[in-house]
């Protein structure tokens, strides 16, 4: 049987038997050895081609069905000026490894990004989910499609960085481009900036003097947006009102993290595994807004909506935190476990604050945990539990089981749902009284 079809752009025919498979024929009689065999059955994606722009496996068809057809295989992809945006990608981001599943991969993504070109994660994932890895690689390789969605839309125009030096000019800048984006010290902007969209223009408040301002006030702390994480480990009054927030920060990234980070961008990030958030609950916190409508106060639980959300509207802008300055008899403290010690994302953490009678019977107790719910989660009833009973393992055994009824973890990369609802009532046992220090 002839078959006249198109191969990577040039017009082709063959006389072949009509059931030979497609894959076999693309190897073996055109030398296009990209193409790969594995498992013969349509289980791996490595003999992955693009059939008048679909993904098709090559292993699956018959050379009769390439009759009229516009065929693509791995390399076809690449232009007379070099490798493709998506070949690119893999490279710069780490998704090649052996190798053999890479072809198929490429013309995976090849696929999905024609059909959605700006896919989510989740959609990443679906979209590749008939290929294979054998190197378990899967995240570098998410992170190259979503790279390549981010340049093919045009990510890699050069983005306008503007200086704002007062609110009253930053407020008038995000008036005139509500599009734009602000940063402080941009330590998760730019990392998610290598496989997202990015925005026309960012707002930095690094030179905005009047966000970089730390001041205590009668009734609280407050800290501006612009301020480092290093210049609140410098504050010597940090430990003695705030202890569980000096702890939090303490852990946050490392050294140069902590140097360029910022409290609010941790807040604005509003991830549920932020270190600094749970103090912030436990201590009660609130978060101040200017916008065109002028400024108003929120505290921190109805700031954060969800994960990556908050409540700001269009126009406005956080320009710092206030935590209330607590009793002199109010003890606090953060416990956090990670992976390792450093550059950790917690897989639980705790924060606590009371106050105790001096019997060491608990007056109230206020906590908050990371990373066991969607946002920051706080048990009322673990809480009024605790009031009024004496600061002993036992009391913090038996609300530990209410804790692990209360939390709603997630199974992930770094631990089990069932782990962090264990944990999470464990840690309540570091504020007994025999490891409690006020």
């Amino acid at each position: 049987m002839k078959v006249s079809f198109t191969l990577n752009g040039k017009q082709v025919s063959i006389d072949t038997p009509p059931e030979r498979r497609v894959v076999d024929l693309l190897r073996e009689d055109f030398g296009l050895i990209g193409t790969k065999e594995c498992c013969g059955e349509g289980e791996c994606g490595a003999c992955t081609i693009l059939v008048n722009r679909s993904s098709r496996l090559s292993c699956l068809m018959v050379a009769a069905q390439l009759e009229g057809a516009d065929i693509v295989t791995i390399e076809g992809v690449a232009t007379e000026d070099g490798l493709s945006v998506v070949q690119q990608a893999f490279i710069d981001c780490g998704a090649v490894q052996c190798g053999f599943c890479t072809p198929g991969m490429v013309l995976a993504v090849l696929d999905l990004l024609h059909r959605n070109p700006l896919p989510t994660e989740a959609e990443v994932r679906e979209g590749i989910s008939g290929n294979l890895c054998r190197c378990t690689g899967y995240q570098k390789i998410v992170e190259a499609a979503l790279m390549a969605a981010a340049k093919l839309q045009g990510g890699d125009e050069l983005m306008e960085i503007l200086f704002p030096r007062t609110v009253a000019e930053m407020q008038a800048l995000l008036a005139a481009q509500p599009t734009g984006r602000i940063i402080a010290g941009g330590t998760d902007f730019w990392v998610r900036h290598r496989r997202l969209p990015a925005p026309p223009v960012l707002f930095s408040v690094e030179r905005l003097e009047e966000l970089r301002q730390i001041e205590m006030r009668t009734d609280g702390l407050f800290i501006g947006a612009g301020v480092t994480y290093q210049q609140l480990l410098d504050l010597p009054t940090l430990e003695d009102g705030f202890p569980a927030l000096r702890q939090a920060i303490a852990v946050v990234g490392s050294p140069p993290i902590r140097h360029s980070g910022t409290l609010v961008g941790n807040v604005c990030t509003a991830s549920p595994a932020g270190d600094t958030l749970p103090p912030l609950y436990a201590l009660e916190a609130f978060v101040e807004v200017a916008g065109p409508e002028g400024r108003r106060s929120l505290p921190i639980a109805e700031f954060i909506e969800g994960p990556g959300r908050t409540a700001l509207v269009a126009g406005e802008f956080v320009t710092g935190v206030h935590v209330p300055r607590p009793e002199n008899q109010t003890g606090s403290a953060y416990f956090k476990v990670g992976r390792r010690k450093a550059l950790a994302i917690s897989i639980v953490s705790l924060a606590a604050k009371w106050e105790l009678l001096e019997d060491k019977t608990i007056k109230y107790m206020k906590l908050a945990w990371g990373s066991v719910g969607p946002t920051v989660v706080q048990l009322p009833q673990v809480e009024s539990f605790l009031q009024g009973k004496p600061l002993t393992d036992e009391v913090m055994r038996h609300a530990g089981a209410l804790v692990k009824e209360g939390v709603t973890p997630i199974d992930d990369i770094r631990a089990s749902a069932a782990y962090r609802r264990q944990l999470a009532g464990n840690l309540l046992l570091h504020l007994s009284e025999s490891k409690l220090v006020q």
